[in-house]
């Protein structure tokens, strides 16, 4: 049997879940021990038979009830706890990190290079911010990562060659070691731990100077499961937060500095803090060659990367797991070429989001009885019952900004800073666009990419559709992604056709207020490949001649049972 490690709190949880069990069986032990002493004066003989009697009979409750709950409540506890965890053929564990690394060498998005800065030559490197000791491997709840043995920033770095300022680093782990902790059922500590840059000495500074022309920042956001990134930081700086009363929005802070807060009211934790903004200040007035890596996961603010012209490169770098961050050095070494993409858009001002308002801790005032059932079946439940209002309909992510830019909505370049579907390379491509072809088997293009460039990469293929409208119809996004494929390592000069494949049932739009079920409307859908959401390389159109109804007696895309309007009536009984 594998090593199993129980917490006190695993013990009680546990305890509550067989409480009713307990309770059974110690009623059957007073009741056993009741009639042994009420037989002590019977005569010896019929007090031993009784006695004998009242313990079987105990004996069988407990056995029986102990069954009821290993075969029942404790059932899927027990089969984790008491079966043999095996040990893993080191083969497979060198080759699952390997993957991870694979995958983050794929993943990482450059989302700026100057003058085509990096790659740059494996060589010292001043390695500036807090969380380049201590960056973020991954989320919160089911999303965390065993950090005790993964590769961090730093010897990512060293890995791939490079020798990075240990006099920095030093300094960073004598600040603080350990990163706050941001928990589900225990509170929420947003503090950013950052080296105030009135703490940097003139010997530090000219140290980094003599040690490197380079430098890099890195800044980590954390969040995830049951903990929501806050959009206004000044409940959680003056400690407001901790009234409201839910597990889930008991979130503190602890500023870097005596002489003054890292946040302000309204300012999101999604942007710089002062001391961060101090430490950018600080290094871009120092060095002339300047690389900022984010790792986060979470679109944050990034449009002061714009403001400075010693900032030559962004990456963007999520929590890279066991392996990832060797990533990180491959990239900046030029052994991999990087081709990630965003996966959603990143804005300039987070607060012009639509869906800004509705995010934050709304509770329900009138669920005593549910409250009540909560707190009684589970010890950590804080009773408090709240919801989300979720208003964007279709328009989520990219499809909003798209077509709020098409119809006059917004101003697309002062809003957003990265399109979805965005990522520099360190070489160049040449994308062609074929025809269509329609078949049994659907919508077929031929794309042509090139490697227009003098460095070997990879080039990821948009496919998108902008379908009709019909004032007064159905509601539809003018920009929505219909299939994509990245190709192989292409040399200079070479060149791939990739083939993109979609149905045309996938253009099918649901019309809830005419039909009630999928339609696919006549008229001429624009195919466009892109090179992100936003920038258009070519396009052609595909006509349907007249509107297809996924009903009963045509399902949309295979569905088992026909997509229709089972929740409408529903829709009278929302405020």
């Amino acid at each position: 049997m594998g090593n199993v490690e129980v917490a006190w709190e695993d013990v009680i949880s546990v305890i509550n879940m067989v409480r009713t069990h307990l309770i059974i069986i110690a009623i059957a032990f007073i009741a056993m021990i009741a009639v042994m002493i009420i037989v002590r004066k019977k005569e010896k003989l019929i007090k031993r038979m009784i006695r004998f009697q009242s313990f079987f009979a105990f004996l069988l409750i407990t056995v029986v009830t102990l069954n009821v709950a290993a075969a029942e409540t404790l059932y899927n506890t027990l089969n984790v706890v008491l079966s043999d965890k095996g040990t893993l053929d080191q083969g497979h564990i060198d080759n699952s990190k390997k993957v991870i690394e694979d995958v983050t060498n794929e993943g990482v998005v450059m989302t700026k290079n100057d003058n085509s800065f990096l790659p740059i030559a494996p060589q010292k490197i001043n390695v500036f911010g807090w969380s380049s000791t201590n960056p973020v491997y991954g989320g919160t709840g089911s999303g965390t990562v065993d950090a005790t043995t993964a590769v961090g920033i730093l010897k990512g770095l060293e890995n791939a060659g490079f020798e990075t300022n240990s006099e920095l680093s030093d300094m960073y782990t004598e600040y603080r070691q350990d990163r706050p902790v941001i928990s589900i059922n225990d509170g929420q500590d947003w503090t950013l731990p950052e080296v105030p840059a009135a703490d940097y000495s003139d010997k530090i500074i000219n140290d980094a100077k003599d040690f490197s022309d380079v430098a890099m920042i890195v800044l980590s956001r954390t969040g995830g499961e049951g903990t929501d990134l806050p959009i206004d930081m000044g409940p959680i700086m003056d400690g407001s937060t901790m009234d409201i009363g839910t597990k889930y929005t008991k979130g503190t802070y602890t500023n870097n500095s005596k002489d003054y807060d890292d946040f302000e009211d309204g300012q999101s934790y999604l942007e710089l803090s002062k001391t961060e903004q101090d430490l950018v200040d600080l290094v871009c007035s120092n060095f002339d060659d300047v690389i900022v890596v984010y790792n986060g996961a979470n679109a944050m603010e990034l449009g002061w990367t714009n403001d400075y012209e010693q900032i030559k490169s962004v990456l963007l770098c999520a929590g890279a797991g066991a392996t990832g961050f060797n990533a990180l050095g491959n990239i900046i070494s030029g052994e991999v070429n990087p081709s990630g993409k965003t996966t959603d858009t990143w804005l300039k001002d987070i607060n012009k989001a639509p869906y800004i308002n509705n995010i934050g801790h709304f509770a329900y005032t009138n669920t005593d009885k549910v409250s009540d059932a909560a707190k009684k079946a589970w010890e950590r439940a804080d009773g408090i019952v709240s919801f989300v209002d979720y208003v964007e309909g279709i328009y989520v992510g990219y499809r909003f900004y798209e077509t709020a830019a098409d119809e006059g909505l917004i101003n697309y370049d002062d809003t957003v800073m990265y399109p979805f579907g965005y990522g520099l390379s360190y070489t160049t491509f040449d994308e062609t666009m074929g025809e269509l072809r329609a078949s049994d088997d659907g919508i077929s293009v031929d794309v042509t990419v090139t490697n227009t460039g003098d460095t070997a990469g990879k080039d990821v293929v948009e496919l998108y559709y902008d379908p009709p409208y019909y004032n007064g119809g159905i509601e539809k996004s003018s920009v929505n992604l219909l299939a994509f494929d990245k190709t192989d390592l292409l040399e200079p000069g070479e060149s791939e056709t990739v083939t993109l494949t979609f149905s045309d049932e996938d253009m099918a739009s649901y019309d809830t207020y005419g039909a009630g079920h999928y339609v696919l409307e006549h008229g001429d859908y624009d195919i466009s490949l892109r090179t992100d959401s936003h920038n258009v390389v070519d396009s052609k159109t595909y006509n349907v001649a007249e509107d297809i109804v996924y009903d009963e007696n045509n399902k949309h895309n295979g569905d088992v049972e026909v997509a229709d309007n089972k929740f409408f009536r529903l829709e009278s009984m929302m405020v």
